[in-house]
């Protein structure tokens, strides 16, 4: 007997450690102490005011996987929500709501959509949206991705409440549970650090190797960059002697079209006086009498036409040196020109390779900051992964303290029943002396 009621006290010792786990790791259990499956939703209350409800959707709304999708219909207006099974405290997670409006269109008082959940403290709003006194035409439709920020104490599973009144008489409203709160167990974390971490190894050895590009290139760009400079330096060196030789081109253009035009006047002036020679000549017979004095004229103007002829020979020598100096003038200025033309090209080709090696070296700026962007949110995981570990051995310190204080329990128990049952003993064997 005292064999069974032992056995009895045991088991229950056992049934209510097993529940105490069930409950620290969020697992529903039921009164045998097996674990429940969870539902994805349930409905709490759904009143219709009215007499007439449209057909549901003829066509199904496709399923995700990992999710569930609550289709609703109201007078007038129909819709579905669809939203995941589970989602952990602190994270982000969507919910999908899809609303449109039955043929002939309606007047919606208003419409209203709460989404909630149980934490440590109260009952938190996380969504709330209410559209209000709105004709809506049968085109209307409202299709909207809901992010919902966990809180961190959540638990439970994510409250949902739809209200809506088309007009006075139909009031419609439905209330449900949509998302389970489940905390990440220790197996997970640890799968999602395992693949963090060597993400991050991933991420570490690229970096590696970009830097190392980036230190060939910038080796490569500063090589380019001398000889750029130095081709800069000489482009300038031609262009000064290139201006110098202009000027003194231009000056010598203008002391040759000077001369030029001084020759042109002596020019004209020898055709006038060659003109008047030849008039002389004609009338030299007519004019015979009168010979003496126009031999002192003609003496004076044969003075002034040698005169003049020396000049223009004077000058037409000048012509003639000054052509051959044009023409060197511009066969140097052709070499310049040649020499100026394939400078250019070559400048042109740097300044395409400089501004390709600008382009790389941004790009690798950008990939540069990308990685450590990544690098910071793996460090802040790696963080939390951490202090979560630390909880969990803290929590299991706390089990095996617990499961030592039922067993010392169950030894004080044990040895209370001995002693009762040998003080019982004790008590029947002075009974029975006593009456022998």
């Amino acid at each position: 007997m005292s064999y069974k009621i032992l056995s009895f006290v045991l088991m229950i010792i056992l049934s209510s450690y097993a529940i105490v786990a069930r409950t620290r790791l969020g697992l529903p259990y039921n009164e045998d102490g097996n674990a429940v499956p969870s539902t994805n939703y349930f409905i709490i209350d759904v009143y219709t005011e009215g007499s007439t409800q449209p057909p549901p959707p003829t066509s199904p709304v496709p399923q995700k996987p990992g999710s569930q999708t609550l289709t609703f219909i109201f007078y007038r207006i129909c819709g579905h929500l669809t939203f995941p099974d589970e989602c952990h405290p602190g994270h982000t997670t969507t919910h999908e709501l899809f609303v449109a409006v039955e043929h002939g269109g309606i007047h919606l008082n208003f419409f209203k959509l709460n989404l909630s959940c149980n934490t440590t403290s109260c009952q938190e709003t996380l969504y709330n949206e209410t559209i209000e006194n709105q004709d809506l035409p049968e085109t209307w439709v409202l299709n909207e991705t809901i992010k919902l920020n966990v809180p961190a104490d959540a638990n439970g599973k994510v409250h949902c409440i739809i209200d809506t009144e088309t007009c006075t008489t139909y009031h419609s409203k439905i209330e449900f549970d949509t998302t389970d709160i489940r905390t990440l167990t220790y197996e997970e974390l640890q799968t999602a650090y395992n693949n963090l971490l060597g993400q991050y190894n991933t991420a570490l050895q690229e970096l590696e190797h970009w830097k190392a590009e980036y230190r060939n290139l910038n080796s490569s760009y500063n090589n380019l960059s001398g000889l750029y400079n130095a081709a800069v330096d000489e482009l300038q060196h031609w262009k000064t002697e290139y201006q110098n030789l202009n000027s003194s081109y231009n000056n010598l253009v203008s002391q040759y079209n000077a001369a030029l035009t001084q020759l042109n006047q002596w020019i004209s002036q020898f055709n006038v006086l060659n003109g008047t020679y030849n008039d002389l000549l004609e009338n030299y017979s007519s004019l015979n009498s009168n010979y003496q004095k126009l031999q002192s004229d003609y003496n004076t103007l044969k003075t002034s036409y040698d005169s003049l002829n020396t000049n223009f020979l004077s000058l037409n020598s000048s012509y003639n040196s000054l052509q051959e100096n044009y023409s060197m003038i511009l066969s140097k200025y052709n070499d310049l020109l040649v020499k100026y033309n394939s400078l250019n090209s070559t400048y042109q080709q740097l300044n395409l390779n400089y501004t390709i090696l600008v382009q790389s070296n941004q790009e690798l700026t950008y990939n540069l900051t990308s990685l450590q962007a990544k690098y910071d949110n793996l460090s802040t995981s790696y963080d939390l992964l951490n202090s979560t570990y630390y909880t969990l051995m803290q929590e299991t310190e706390n089990l095996k303290t617990l499961e030592r204080k039922l067993w010392l329990t169950i030894v004080l128990l044990i040895t209370v029943i001995a002693v009762a049952i040998a003080v019982a003993v004790c008590v029947i064997y002075s009974i029975k002396k006593n009456e022998t």
